[in-house]
């Protein structure tokens, strides 16, 4: 009997060690969250601005972008209409915020706001990307491609990390 519970305490002691989950080490310290965007609140009102500024061209919407507004630096081929619903569903709200962020919404040929030229330039780094990048990688579907959402995801400010 002795000869029997040297062996098989042991074994018990063994098998129950096996079973127990070890323990999880402490979590990461908390790290504030970004705050998750209200597209709903957003939506709203870059909608309203949409209308209004589409009210302001009624009869242009299908004359080129350029023939239309003043200071025009991208999207001078396409039509009037399509470039305010371009900026609205593109890139306003893949970054998350409203007109005013890049314009002046009172003169929008306005330059004095430095986010407008940052739009400009970063979507001058995604035509880069793009068309010389992809294309060269080895292994990538010949159509993909990014986007503003591809790094800022609804958010000001590209991603830094994925928390």
């Amino acid at each position: 009997m002795k000869k029997l519970l040297v062996f098989f305490v042991p074994l018990f002691a063994i098998l129950l060690a096996w079973q127990t989950p070890a323990p999880t080490p402490n979590p990461a310290p908390n790290r504030p969250r970004p705050a998750p965007v209200n597209q709903d609140s957003l939506r709203k009102e870059r909608q309203r601005m949409v209308e209004e500024v589409l009210a302001e061209i009624k009869g242009k919407e299908n004359m080129r972008a350029d023939s239309v507004f003043n200071n025009i630096k991208l999207f001078k081929n396409i039509s009037a209409e399509r470039m305010v619903r371009l900026m609205d569903e593109g890139w306003s709200k893949a970054l998350g915020v409203g007109c005013n962020h890049c314009h002046n919404v009172n003169k929008w040929s306005d330059e004095a706001k430095p986010d407008k030229q940052l739009a400009r330039d970063m979507a001058a780094m995604t035509n880069k990307i793009n068309k010389e990048m992809l294309q060269t990688m080895k292994g990538l579907d010949e159509k993909s491609s990014i986007n503003c959402t591809s790094c800022h995801m609804g958010r000001k400010h590209p991603a830094k990390r994925l928390d």
